[in-house]
């Protein structure tokens, strides 16, 4: 009983007789749930879990105080007992606050120390930002600016692990912003272009996974010029006129392919695919690499 507070063996003895957890407290509360389970005291354990998820259920995007105390509870239960369920119930409560009031709380606890973070902090910002890519494009917006020596360790964490890229539902604003500012990092290293390249490469497998219909032409006049979206964004403007004998191939093979399209230094295709294959008059464009 020597490694815990005396107010929590206290509570222990006083819960042990009487069968209740009247005398639990936020104070106490880690040696009393640390105890439940070291004497495995079946209904203490409950009663402490049911206390935590009060704690959860208290909690308001507002009060930074509040939720870091509730996240270091549930981060010290993960990791001495490696229970993870405390934090996947706080994890539950926390992703259903506004960006506004996540982003708020990570600016908070973090902005001024990116660099600085363990591992295990790094994965629970991911895990506070959730989906919700633009809480660390701002954080890396800030942190990636301050690097003079390309990529630090936390910076290349955070690009390998967030899922911005692998995302297909990501709107594409968010995804040319990170690599812009990935470009005007100062002392980029090979290791750091191989890096950035293989988030250009998923980043492709992604809008590829998720354009299988780019447009649908149901007239084969409408197929005569295909032109190649936001020219800006590309090293070359495409207009391609498929010719009579392309035309005859798509008759004989179902498909046929543009000429590469280089968007961002990386080659695309243009596909003709007959969505029918008893009617020629039904066609489907895709993008493919």
């Amino acid at each position: 009983m020597d490694d815990f507070s005396e107010d929590a063996v206290n509570c222990f003895i006083d819960a042990a007789y009487s069968g209740e957890l009247y005398k639990i407290s936020k104070e106490n509360f880690r040696d009393m749930n640390k105890m439940s389970r070291v004497f495995d005291v079946a209904w203490m354990a409950k009663g402490c879990r049911e206390f935590f998820q009060e704690m959860i259920t208290a909690l308001t995007g507002d009060d930074c105080d509040e939720i870091s105390a509730v996240l270091e509870e549930a981060g010290y239960v993960n990791a001495t007992m490696k229970d993870s369920e405390f934090l996947d119930m706080a994890m539950e409560k926390i992703i259903t606050f506004t960006v506004e009031q996540r982003s708020g709380y990570i600016k908070t606890l973090y902005a001024d120390q990116m660099g600085d973070l363990q591992t295990d902090q790094l994965t629970l910002l991911l895990k506070i930002a959730n989906k919700d890519y633009s809480i660390v494009a701002a954080l890396l917006g800030d942190h990636l600016p301050t690097l003079s020596a390309g990529l630090d360790g936390n910076a290349r964490y955070i690009l390998q692990n967030m899922g911005l890229v692998e995302d297909s539902k990501t709107r594409d604003g968010i995804v040319e912003e990170m690599f812009d500012l990935l470009h005007e990092v100062k002392g980029i290293t090979l290791d750091d272009m191989k890096m950035v390249l293989r988030l250009h490469q998923k980043r492709c497998a992604a809008i590829k996974d998720m354009c299988n219909t780019i447009v649908i032409i149901k007239d084969m006049n409408e197929i005569a010029t295909l032109e190649q979206s936001n020219p800006a964004r590309s090293s070359g403007t495409l207009v391609w006129t498929p010719t009579l004998d392309e035309v005859n191939q798509l008759t004989a093979e179902k498909k046929m392919f543009s000429p590469p399209i280089y968007i961002r230094n990386i080659p695309w295709k243009l596909k003709l695919k007959l969505k029918n294959e008893d009617n020629i008059d039904f066609l489907g464009c895709f993008f493919e690499l």
